[in-house]
């Protein structure tokens, strides 16, 4: 473990560096000395940038059932513990354990800052099993809740505010499960124009002219 941790410390200063692969390592390092936090929040980075590294897939997912022992074991002395509930929700989600997920955060009775985190798992939960009303609901509260928020200059904050164009592009896609073309296509235009830059929208809003023959 002393070895890891100073192979660590290694990876920091030359973190700017390294690319994806050696990103993958970092990762890894992180896993071994039992920061899974932080190894996760390594691949997450990774994964926006290359949804197909398969290592840093392999080490989230392998970190994510980590955590899961980890956040059930603090319920488990402290049955109470909501922040404890909210990850644990959001580890099951990773896990694609959906409907745990859900009754885990039922179980919240005060969110606190992490409000937001519950709407981003119900609204993916319920996207996923096709409950569309719902998923629309929980994206629309994550919308009004991050335009709630003030830039307070951390990167937290940015990360929360930077989501935007995507809960309102996420709304468009419930309204497509609802066969609602025309509202789908007033939300994706409305999430290209709040995030002109993001290439995905396009692609959903070609994606959504080709599935209804509109070449």
């Amino acid at each position: 473990l002393d070895r890891q941790e100073e192979a660590l410390v290694y990876y920091n200063r030359i973190l700017d560096e390294f690319d994806d692969e050696d990103m993958n390592v970092k990762a890894y390092c992180l896993y071994q000395v039992g920061k899974y936090e932080e190894s996760r929040d390594v691949c997450a980075d990774i994964l926006e940038e290359n949804p197909q590294n398969y290592q840093a897939e392999n080490i989230y997912n392998d970190a994510t059932l980590e955590l899961i022992k980890e956040y059930e074991a603090k319920l488990k002395e402290n049955p109470e513990d909501n922040d404890s509930k909210i990850e644990l929700a959001w580890c099951k989600m990773q896990n694609k354990e959906y409907d745990e997920a859900i009754n885990l955060i039922k179980t919240v009775t005060n969110p606190g800052d992490k409000v937001i985190r519950g709407y981003n798992i119900l609204a993916h939960c319920f996207a996923i099993k096709e409950n569309y009303k719902l998923a629309l609901d929980f994206f629309t509260r994550w919308e009004n809740h991050i335009r709630t928020l003030e830039d307070d200059g951390t990167d937290k904050r940015k990360k929360q505010i930077s989501r935007l164009a995507y809960t309102i592009y996420r709304q468009g896609c419930c309204y497509i499960g609802l066969k609602d073309t025309k509202k789908a296509l007033e939300l994706i235009d409305k999430a290209i124009e709040t995030d002109p830059e993001d290439v995905s929208f396009y692609v959903g809003k070609a994606n959504l002219y080709y599935d209804n023959k509109e070449y």
